[in-house]
């Protein structure tokens, strides 16, 4: 029987001498402290001391057993531990072991290995018996037909050992820790002290509520620093643990939680997972492990399912649902089906893809359709277009589109080129190229054409037989070069004073000359990459060759662009242009006339533009890269005659007679 453990007041020095001896001899510290080895959980840098605790944790073996094996002699050699707390630190462990009375039961192995050769042996009597029958099958199928027979000769004490044997007692309590993911769980959360305990409610944080590193702070009496430092370490000592075989049953449960969750689910349904909510620690560890999982509103997601470009910002649940959603729309428009299918396709389960897409509230579902219900009247009237596939009345969009105004529905569908009109009030596809109905302007010219009339009859009359707008037809009476409106009278603008557009292309904000041909800078927005048309600078659209009351077409390398100039100069959609160049929102495109009847483009993208003032300034005018001195290339680009006698003082003025302030503001900024 072992000696009784004397206190250090009893035998210290001795205590001490027979340490130097055992320590000198490197003599497991297991042999020392019998059932060491045993405690349960796992040492901690109070019981053992940091740096022991350490050094246990580095070699990756931070447990009772790794404590046992290693020698007296290999403890006192560690840095910053030494003879003196080797001492210390048994004579707490010989605290720690009393604590837990007598020495652990005796060796049971024996038992065992009796009960391991009876398994072998009537496992070997079913195959013998099987065989001996013409089965030749595995061993399972030994088993079954041996429990399925009715003959006499059965090997019935075969089958009533294996009934009759307890499986607890032939699963060792390691080999139970590595199916029940509760066990596992719950020794390896115990594996760790009070504070590190306390840092996981952070590291398992579902929903913002754990405690800050300043709470825990004051709580341990610690600084806020050294929470996030032991933070770290358990997060490095938690992944380390998780690959241990013996947590196979905590990653093999996560992967089934994983699965049955998704990558979002509804709050509410989160809570029907478990049997209370928010979840213990238990549970938490393993929803950590199947996601981590994140609260959004109504919403626990993926973190990855958040994840978004660098620079972009955080993303929201609306966000990925949005960006799912036009990753399969044409023009604000999508099957829904087709929505559906992507929703799960970034791991939203079927059952919840509904309810996901209720996250974005601009998205509207119709007729087997979910719609961009964000954009303008015109686009929402084109979505109408396009589920309808035909014309459709002012009244058909309007019940449709359930507009604020049905006034300013009407003034938008009027002037956007994607829009055609076909009848009175009856509007298409400017894409399906329908005839159109010519509009106000044809109106008031047919009415014209037999001479002057007074404004007010002109528009009562054009009001009454077109249901036009009052104010629209005063405005162009007064505004739109082939008229002319004097003393309340409005006639077609006669020969004698014809209107003489402004061709001052010198002079016209982003109008610019490259490589000899006057280009006309645009930016790539939402508006181009859309289709939407776009309205001309009066004296490039005379340079296109434009003229009031005019449609045409022009030749691209990515065919004909239609230029009209109706209420005003306008150039018909760009968007396979940008597109033919992978433009994207931010970048510029210039609009060049390289022949009388043909336009092309050049991309400038917005990652290519300087970062310095003058190289920005150089590519905006469309000479980026060129080594010409900066007054030489402003001079060029705006087509100022004899560009050699020009400084930046000149080239400043006309940027400010051009309005240009962006470009003022660049070249101000490059003079320093």
């Amino acid at each position: 029987m072992e000696a009784p453990i004397p206190t250090d007041e009893e035998t210290a020095s001795e205590y001490g001498v027979a340490l130097d001896e055992a320590a000198s001899d490197g003599t497991p510290l297991g042999d020392i402290l019998p059932g060491l080895a045993s405690l349960p959980s796992q040492p901690t840098s109070e019981m053992i001391g940091g740096p022991l605790a350490a050094y246990l944790f580095k070699q990756q073996n931070l447990t009772w057993l790794g404590l046992a094996e290693t020698t007296t002699q290999e403890i006192a050699r560690i840095p910053n531990v030494g003879p003196i707390r080797t001492k210390k630190m048994i004579s707490n462990l010989r605290s720690l072991l009393s604590s837990f009375g007598p020495p652990p039961a005796p060796n049971t192995q024996p038992v065992l290995d009796k009960q391991r050769t009876q398994i072998v042996q009537a496992i070997g009597d079913l195959s013998a018996w099987s065989v001996s029958n013409g089965n030749p099958g595995s061993v399972l199928d030994a088993i079954k037909s041996a429990i399925d027979s009715k003959a006499a000769d059965g090997p019935l004490a075969a089958l009533r050992l294996l009934a009759e044997l307890p499986a607890e007692d032939v699963a060792s309590a390691e080999s139970i820790r590595a199916y029940d993911p509760v066990i596992a769980a719950k020794e390896l959360i115990e594996s760790f002290d009070e504070r590190e305990q306390a840092t996981l409610e952070r590291v398992f944080d579902l929903d913002g509520s754990a405690p800050t590193l300043e709470a825990l702070g004051l709580r341990f009496n610690v600084t806020r620093e050294r929470i996030r430092q032991i933070e770290g370490m358990v997060v490095e000592r938690l992944a380390v643990a998780l690959n241990e075989p013996a947590n196979r049953s905590l990653n093999t449960a996560a992967d089934r939680l994983g699965d049955r969750l998704g990558s979002a689910i509804p709050s509410d349904q989160l809570a029907g997972e478990f049997a209370v909510f928010p979840p213990d620690v238990l549970d938490r560890l393993i929803l950590h492990l199947a996601g981590p999982y994140k609260f959004d509103g109504d919403w626990f997601l993926l973190s990855s399912l958040l994840d978004r470009e660098v620079g972009r910002g955080q993303m929201t649940f609306k966000d990925r649902v949005r960006a799912t959603f036009e990753a399969v729309e044409e023009n604000g428009l999508a099957p829904l089906a087709a929505v559906l299918d992507a929703l799960a396709e970034v791991g939203i389960r079927p059952e919840y893809t509904m309810k996901a897409l209720a996250a974005d509230k601009q998205l509207l579902v119709r007729e087997d359709f979910v719609l961009d219900w964000k954009g303008s009247y015109v686009d929402k009237s084109i979505i109408a277009l396009l589920i309808a596939g035909r014309p459709l009345t002012k009244e058909e969009l309007v019940a449709f589109v359930k507009p604020g105004s049905e006034q300013g529905m009407s003034n938008q569908l009027h002037i956007d080129d994607r829009i055609s009109k076909v009848g009175i009030e009856k509007f298409a596809l400017a894409q399906w190229q329908l005839e159109e109905y010519e509009g106000i302007v044809p109106a008031m010219l047919d009415r014209l054409a037999a001479g002057p009339v007074e404004l007010e009859v002109l528009k009562g009359e054009l009001a009454r037989d077109y249901g036009v707008s009052q104010n629209s037809v005063g405005m162009l009476a007064s505004t739109h070069p082939v008229f002319l409106q004097e003393a309340g009278v409005v006639m077609i603008r006669p020969e004698d004073r014809p209107y003489i557009p402004n061709t001052n292309i010198e002079g016209t904000k982003c109008c610019y000359l490259i490589d000899g041909v006057w280009s006309w800078r645009i930016p790539v927005d939402r508006d181009v990459l859309r289709g939407s048309g776009r309205q001309l600078p009066e004296a490039f659209a005379a340079h296109l060759g434009a003229a009031p009351v005019s449609k045409g077409s022009l030749d691209s390398p990515v065919g004909p662009v239609h230029l009209a100039w109706l209420q005003y100069p306008s150039i018909g959609s760009l968007r396979a242009a940008a597109r033919s160049m992978d433009a994207e929102e931010g970048d510029w495109m210039f609009v060049r006339r390289v022949r009388p009847s043909e336009i092309d483009f050049q991309i400038l993208r917005a990652s290519d533009i300087p970062s310095d003032p003058a190289g920005e300034l150089r590519a905006l005018v469309g000479a980026a890269g060129s080594q010409l001195s900066l007054e030489q290339v402003l001079a060029d680009a705006m087509g100022l005659r004899g560009s050699i006698n020009h400084d930046l003082a000149e080239e400043r003025a006309a940027l400010v007679a051009r309005k240009e302030d962006d470009l003022v503001r660049l070249l101000d900024a490059a003079e320093g």
